[in-house]
């Protein structure tokens, strides 16, 4: 009884000692629980006060040019909010300073949106090239948080030069590479052709064409990121056929006897004529003219005609100097007598020379000789002999010959022969001549008549 008695005096007193405490189990239980739970609502609003929106943002195309073409003349600009934010979108210009707010919206909820800046100002102003960053900012219950886009104004054309063609240009090959400078990024195309050209990164480019006969436009283009277009037209003439030219002097397998010949044509639209390699002027109209200075002998004379793009004619002559006299014998002597009226002259000249007797021609054969009858006269005859070879070289011959008759001679012979039989005759003729003479005188003289009166 005493044990029992003990131990429930035992548990009284604990009892007391725990009121005596303030707090019992029970109470302490409440108390935490509610301590656990004001530790999460606080946790929950700080949570809440302290959270930061999350944002994504991007801007395609990255290079706009607003000009008005219609390419690339605006961006879009795309943000993601992960939650409920106040958001606030601007243009920022290089120097950091907002130029245009493109939107501002109050508790704009989470989700995906879209805005577009065609790169004006707040003013309405074109904005000038150069780098822009688009700002997104979304702002929390206490906090807010900042993305941004870069976008590049870019309203210059590319440059384009074709580095190694003429506005216009002439060729005489078919095959044309085309070199070409643009900045580097840039796309090239050629009209009518869809594969582009490849541009390194120095902005260098290479085309190959193959060009038809006559003309030809050639029409690159340059676009860069920015949509700007550069175009450049050229045209380019193939020419393969060879210049025209027509000599009018001298004349091929020419002869002539002197040392310097003229050498002239025309030749429309030639750029260059050389005469055996040496240049020539050349008028207005095409035509030339050149003296050449010859050798004795052949002489072969080249005549190149070269216009702009390099085609070539040639024309070529030979000519023959030959300032040497022809050659010229006859078959008579100078001071001959013939008896006979009609005697053959034969001679011996230049093959193809042309001979004259007494301004007579006279054939000659393949190996120059010639021959033809000449009719003498009587008494004493010249004749006049007088050849000409192809060069326009002149030989002479003058020969003087007589002619007496037989008749002739022989009344001569029969007078002399009488000459004995005229000693019978002289007496009487010696008589009557002088007589005759005296008479003639006489009567020839005049006669005066004298009157005498008483």
């Amino acid at each position: 009884m005493r044990q029992r008695h003990t131990a429930a005096k035992g548990i009284t007193n604990r009892r007391r000692a725990s009121s005596a405490s303030g707090l019992t189990f029970r109470q302490f239980s409440t108390a935490l629980g509610i301590g656990v739970v004001l530790i999460l609502l606080g946790a929950t609003f700080l949570g809440d006060y302290l959270s930061v929106p999350t944002l994504s943002v991007s801007a395609l195309p990255g290079v706009i040019s607003p000009n008005g073409d219609k390419t690339q003349d605006f961006t879009n600009l795309s943000y993601t909010l992960s939650e409920e934010a106040d958001v606030l979108i601007e243009v920022l210009n290089p120097a950091g300073r907002a130029i245009k707010t493109l939107s501002e919206v109050k508790k704009q909820p989470a989700g995906q949106y879209v805005v577009s800046w065609d790169g004006s100002t707040d003013a309405g102003q074109a904005a000038t090239d150069g780098l822009y960053r688009l700002q997104v900012t979304a702002k929390g219950a206490s906090r807010a948080v900042s993305q941004s886009a870069e976008v590049r104004i870019d309203t210059q054309p590319p440059p384009l030069k074709l580095t190694n063609l003429d506005e216009i240009t002439r060729l005489s090959s078919p095959a044309l590479t085309i070199e070409g400078l643009t900045e580097a990024g840039a796309t090239v195309l050629q009209a009518g052709i869809a594969d582009p050209v490849t541009v390194d990164n120095q902005g260098r480019f290479t085309i190959e064409r193959q060009l038809p006969e006559g003309a030809t436009i050639l029409e690159i283009l340059a676009s860069d990121q920015a949509g700007n277009t550069t175009r450049v037209s050229h045209e380019v003439t193939l020419i393969t056929t060879p210049p025209e030219v027509t000599l009018t002097a001298p004349n091929n397998d020419q002869w002539t006897n002197e040392g310097v010949i003229e050498v002239s044509g025309i030749a429309p639209g030639a750029a260059e004529v050389t005469v055996n390699n040496q240049p020539v002027t050349l008028l207005d109209n095409g035509a030339f003219n050149y003296e050449l200075i010859l050798q004795e002998g052949d002489n072969a004379i080249r005549v190149e005609v070269t216009d702009e793009v390099g085609n070539v004619s040639v024309q070529e002559r030979l000519v023959h100097l030959k300032t040497k006299a022809p050659s010229l014998s006859l078959n008579i002597e100078d001071g001959a007598t013939f008896q006979q009226s009609t005697i053959q002259l034969t001679g011996r000249t230049d093959p193809g020379a042309t001979v004259l007797v007494n301004n007579q021609v006279v054939a000659v054969s393949a190996l120059g000789e010639f021959q033809l009858p000449l009719h003498l006269m009587n008494g004493a005859n010249v004749i006049n002999v007088e050849t000409r070879d192809i060069a326009g070289n002149i030989a002479t011959l003058s020969k003087q010959v007589s002619f007496e008759s037989p008749v002739a001679q022989n009344e001569l012979d029969r007078f002399l022969n009488n000459l004995p039989q005229l000693p019978s005759l002289g007496t009487p003729l010696l008589i009557l001549i002088p007589s005759l003479l005296l008479l003639g005188y006489l009567f020839s003289r005049p006669v005066s008549l004298m009157l005498y009166s008483d």
